[in-house]
């Protein structure tokens, strides 16, 4: 048996008021299905990160104060404002019902303390244990960029 198969997915709990709901971290996949129908989205919210200053490290950017409290609130608050979808899909993915139209209407239909609460257990889970925002959005920004190129280039069919 290998590694891997030992390994698991790593789960956290977030309380709701009609129990528990077990979540995990994005994985590649998921931010590449995420990315594939949501770009622009992406690129805007990509453009409120906080900018690091020149030569930061990682781990010092990820424990700057500005940058926690961005991840930990107004990253999510800027996806339920700008991209209820986006959360609803992104809640899904976590939940480990990506592509699941009927459990992605129900995470639409989740109050939106839950949304907040789920979704920043989700955010949160996506980046521990990873070389954080910074290495996020290097392997992510390339992406985004190739993705909104394409979608620019596109032309509507009629």
């Amino acid at each position: 048996m290998s590694k891997l198969a030992d390994y698991g997915v790593p789960y956290t709990t977030v309380g709701t008021s009609n129990g528990p709901l077990s979540v995990r971290g994005l994985s590649f996949s998921d931010l590449a299905h995420l990315v594939k129908r949501y770009a622009p989205i992406f690129v805007s919210l990509y453009q409120t990160f906080p900018k690091p200053k020149e030569k930061e490290l990682i781990v010092d950017y990820l424990a700057r104060p500005d940058v926690l409290a961005y991840m930990q609130k107004e990253l999510t608050g800027d996806l339920l404002t700008a991209a209820p979808d986006l959360v609803a899909e992104i809640i899904a993915c976590g939940s480990d019902a990506r592509g699941d139209d009927e459990l992605i209407e129900a995470a639409e239909r989740l109050p939106i303390g839950i949304q907040l609460d789920v979704t920043s257990a989700i955010l949160a889970a996506t980046v521990s244990g990873f070389s954080g925002v910074g290495k996020l959005k290097e392997i992510v920004g390339p992406i985004l960029s190739e993705a909104t190129n394409a979608a620019e280039g596109a032309t509507p069919k009629a």
